[in-house]
């Protein structure tokens, strides 16, 4: 399983107005796009940390 297919799947399972931290060794943007383009309006995005050794972002379940 992919980490964007984990990413998804936590992100799925959440209770609106619940979020987990993503945590990553490279920069998840890709997942970010991906949450944009296949939950819009559902989901949120809170950068923590920008690297270069370590990324990590609040992902939330908006509605």
């Amino acid at each position: 399983m992919s980490c964007a297919d984990m990413t998804m799947g936590a992100f799925d399972a959440l209770a609106a107005e619940r979020s987990f931290v993503l945590v990553a060794d490279h920069d998840p943007v890709g997942i970010r796009y991906m949450l944009q383009a296949e939950r819009p309006g559902a989901s949120g995005w809170e950068e923590l940390e920008s690297g270069p050794e370590l990324w990590r972002a609040r992902v939330s379940r908006t509605a």
